[in-house]
């Protein structure tokens, strides 16, 4: 019995990398011009949760006739005003990967900022980490919704601005 519990402790970490956070092909939502990016990844965690008030970001976002990047206040402000349970890092403070990766490993999705994105034309771009491990992150980018994306962790890290939201959904 003892060598049991040995071993079982001694596996533990060898499993502890969560599989993936495998969002649909149907709940990708393509973006729609600059400033549409971080609305397009609240509205994939929505359809992947199956959370109403997240569902149809996108327009919400279009309606409202602004252009330009959101910004941390106004997704504070809009998810408070949705009752969306979420937690946030933002930029100017130290990158913590292991938020993104805790929230991963439970089977949540992350919406980061990133600069220098390949499918941009310059300027900050928010995407949607699905993995992370030692070694790498796994993305799914709003402006290619056809593909998912693994980026080097050296070069994510040096390219993410530090800001990144997760939505705790409902336990239903």
């Amino acid at each position: 019995m003892r060598f049991l519990l040995i071993l079982v402790l001694w596996l533990l970490p060898l499993c502890s990398s969560q599989a993936e956070v495998k969002i649909l092909q149907k709940h990708k939502v393509a973006n729609q011009g600059t400033g549409y990016c971080v609305w397009c990844c609240f509205e994939m965690m929505g359809n992947h949760f199956d959370m109403k008030e997240l569902q149809g970001m996108v327009d919400w976002y279009v309606k409202q006739g602004r252009g330009g990047a959101a910004t941390p206040p106004q997704v504070d402000r809009q998810l408070q005003t949705l009752g969306v349970k979420y937690e946030a890092r933002y930029r100017n403070r130290a990158k913590d990967l292991g938020f993104i990766k805790k929230h991963t490993d439970a089977g949540r999705p992350v919406m980061v900022a990133v600069v220098g994105w390949v499918n941009t034309t310059g300027g900050s771009h928010a995407i949607l980490i699905t993995h992370v491990t030692a070694k790498e992150v796994h993305i799914v980018d709003p402006n290619d919704i056809e593909y998912n994306y693994t980026w080097d962790i050296a070069t994510f890290t040096s390219q993410w601005e530090a800001w990144a939201v997760v939505v705790i959904p409902p336990t239903r």
